[in-house]
C-alpha cells in the first residue's frame, strides 16, 4: 500500500513599524491511505497560527503567538484539537552565540469511539452465562492543559 498526500499552506507577515511585525500562517494537510492498508485511516490536519515580533533593541527581540491546530480521521472516528500561546525573547550575543527563551500554555481536546462490554441485563446474568455481554461503542472524550517551556543556545562555529 502507498500513502497519498495533499498539502496547501500560506503564510503572510507584515511590518507595522520598524520595531514591531504581525505574522500569520495557515495549512492543511490531507492523507489517504490505499484500501490494502487496513490498519491504516484517512485523516486531515488543519492548523492556524498568528504572532506579533517586537525588536526590542538591535540584539534583542520580545514575540508573542497564538496558535490552533485540528487532527480529524476522515471516518470521523477520532478528532483532536489543540490551542497553545506562547511569548518568549531572544537575544544575540555575537555573530556565532544567540540564546532564546519560550514559555507558553496549551489545551488539548480529544474525541473518540471507545468500545466496551456491557450487560443488557442486570450484570449478574452475563456473569451466569445465561445472557451475553454485547459491544457497546460510545464517544470518549478527555481534555488536558499543559506549560511549554523552550531554550536555546546556538553557537555556530566555522571550521
Amino acid at each position: 500500500g502507498r500513502r497519498r498526500t495533499l498539502g496547501l499552506s500560506a503564510s503572510w507577515s507584515h511590518s507595522l513599524s520598524e520595531r514591531l511585525s504581525t505574522s500569520a500562517q495557515g495549512s492543511i494537510t490531507r492523507a489517504g491511505y490505499g484500501r490494502e492498508l487496513t490498519q491504516a485511516t484517512d485523516f486531515r490536519n488543519a492548523s492556524l497560527s498568528a504572532g506579533l515580533s517586537y525588536l526590542l533593541s538591535e540584539v534583542a527581540s520580545a514575540t508573542a503567538q497564538a496558535s490552533h491546530s485540528e487532527y480529524r480521521s476522515l471516518s470521523g472516528s477520532n478528532r483532536s484539537s489543540t490551542d497553545s500561546l506562547d511569548a518568549g525573547l531572544s537575544r544575540t550575543f555575537s555573530e556565532r552565540l544567540s540564546a532564546s527563551l519560550n514559555l507558553g500554555a496549551y489545551r488539548t481536546t480529544s474525541s473518540s469511539l471507545g468500545a466496551r462490554l456491557a450487560c443488557p441485563l442486570q450484570v449478574s446474568f452475563c456473569a451466569a452465562g445465561l445472557v451475553p455481554f454485547i459491544v457497546v461503542v460510545e464517544p470518549v472524550a478527555s481534555a488536558r492543559t499543559g506549560l511549554q517551556f523552550i531554550s536555546f543556545l546556538d553557537n555556530f562555529i566555522n571550521i
